[in-house]
Order: C-alpha cells, then structure tokens, then sequence
C-alpha cells in the first residue's frame, strides 16, 4: 500500500509542476505562399439531392498587403453521381486574423480566412444523351489552418460555397446550388 501512495504522490508533485509551465508562442513570421493547389472532398447540392465530389484548386498570390492576399484562383469542380462539371476562374482575398489571437498562445499566422469569386462554365454531362454547358458562378469562402506555420502544408478546415448554374436541366427545385467541402492545401512556391 506504501507503494501506491508513494507513487501516488510523486505523480501529483510532477503535475503540479508541469501546470506552472507555460509555452511561449513563436514569433509571427512573415510568411507569403505564392503558389498553391488544393483539392477537397466536397458535397455538392444541386437539383434537389446530395452528391459527393471533388474541388481542386490551384491559387497565384498577385498581391500582399499586410496580413491580406490577393489571389487569383482557379476551381474545377467534379462530381460524377449527378453528372456536373464546373470550371472556375477569379479572384480571392485571405487574411490572417491576427488580433483575434493576439491574446492566446495559438501563433498568430496559423489560421487564414479566405473568400472568393468566380466565374467559368458549369456542365451536365449524362453517360447519355446530349451534354448541356451553360455560363455560371461559383463564390465559396472557408478557414484554413497551417500546423507547421510555414505556409507549405495547410488543412482546410471549412469551405462553404453557393454555385449559379441555370438551366442544366437537373429538377425543381433549381439547378443552382450550394458546397460544403474539407481538404488539404499544399503551398509549392513560399517566401519569407
């Protein structure tokens, strides 16, 4: 029995000093992905039913001001249990929220909110019959998050977007709809 309260304590004495420790967060560092790609396992909800699919992006920082980039982004969204195809170009604007950690130990340039516009065509693509290409939008914003504070390896944690895609011929209660997707970033192209 001696043993156990020995161990006991000795257990509770080196908690205690793990609790008095705090972890100095590392200083912002500067970081600018210039180029990246994305790919995403998406859902996307069109002519009244959910389909799974997939996004993949790629991104070129034009411009950095601050903590904000300009970007201009490509998106080609594919998802064969409907039969839709999108190709999306435009722009998109991220920052990193940097005085809403200011205050936690969490690094400052670890998360990005991002949100963009595009523009392309949306496809309906049956196994048969005649394909429909129709003018279309896709706006999508989402957060990512980046483990290794490097801007070459980020998670996207949340991207929620809405395509305008009329009249590609899916049932009421419209052909346009909305994303909800997850996936990896990888930034190929960094600088400090």
């Amino acid at each position: 029995m001696r043993k156990y309260v020995t161990f006991a304590a000795l257990t509770l004495l080196l908690a205690v000093t793990c609790f008095g420790q705090t972890a100095t967060p590392p200083a912002p560092i500067d970081i600018t992905t210039i180029f990246a790609v994305k790919t995403s396992a998406m859902n996307l909800h069109i002519g009244g039913e959910n389909n799974a699919g997939t996004d993949i992006n790629g991104a070129y920082t034009v411009l950095t001001h601050g903590n904000t980039n300009f970007l201009a982004v490509t998106d080609a969204l594919l998802v064969p249990g409907n039969n839709f195809q999108g190709y999306y170009g435009g722009a998109e604007v991220s920052w990193a929220p940097t005085k809403l950690f200011a205050k936690t130990t969490l690094p400052q340039n670890s998360f990005q909110f991002y949100g963009a516009l595009e523009g392309g065509v949306a496809r309906n693509v049956p196994a048969t019959g005649a394909s429909l290409t129709k003018p279309s939008f896709f706006t999508h914003a989402g957060i990512n998050y980046d483990p290794t504070h490097t801007g070459k390896f980020s998670i996207n944690l949340v991207d929620g977007g809405f395509v305008y895609a009329s009249n590609l011929g899916y049932p009421s209660p419209a052909s346009n709809g909305w994303t909800i997707s997850v996936g990896i970033k990888l930034g190929l192209w960094t600088k400090q």
